[in-house]
């Protein structure tokens, strides 16, 4: 990771000040939250010290976007991932109401079986639905390794 370091930094819409003198030292593997109400300035902040990062360092915006943002952004995409994967694995209501021809989704034979009293075949399948559910889920971090807990 990278220290970032601004000083005093200003910025102006038109007449209206946004920032006024702010100065900031993160360090490498320290945690920073910046706190305020709306309109503060936070997401300016940041998205000055991005860009003019990059383009002190000559490096184009889509580059800077792929190389910084993505990767920032990265552990929120694969949360949302997750979600919808556990909610779209584990939907019993939608996927009864739809069920119709010779296929059934996991969650619905699970149903069949213990409406069927047939509880060690719904508990197989159930145990199979849990793995499908969670394996996806563990695999970014075992391929990813150490980069998926620092988010890059």
């Amino acid at each position: 990771m990278t220290r970032v370091c601004v000083e005093q930094i200003v910025k102006r819409f038109g007449d209206t000040l946004a920032i006024d003198g702010v100065s900031l030292d993160v360090r490498p593997g320290e945690l920073f939250t910046l706190v305020g109400p709306s309109g503060c300035g936070k997401t300016t902040l940041l998205r000055i010290i991005q860009g003019e990062a990059s383009v002190s360092l000559g490096v184009p915006p889509f580059r800077t976007f792929l190389k910084v943002t993505i990767p920032l952004m990265f552990p929120a995409i694969l949360s949302g991932a997750a979600l919808a994967w556990m909610t779209t694995i584990g939907e019993l209501s939608s996927s009864i109401l739809l069920y119709s021809g010779p296929w059934a989704t996991m969650s619905v034979a699970i149903f069949t079986e213990v409406f069927s009293s047939h509880f060690g075949s719904a508990s197989a399948l159930a145990s199979i639905l849990i793995v499908a559910a969670f394996v996806p889920l563990f695999l970014p971090d075992r391929v990813l390794g150490e980069r998926a807990a620092l988010g890059m």
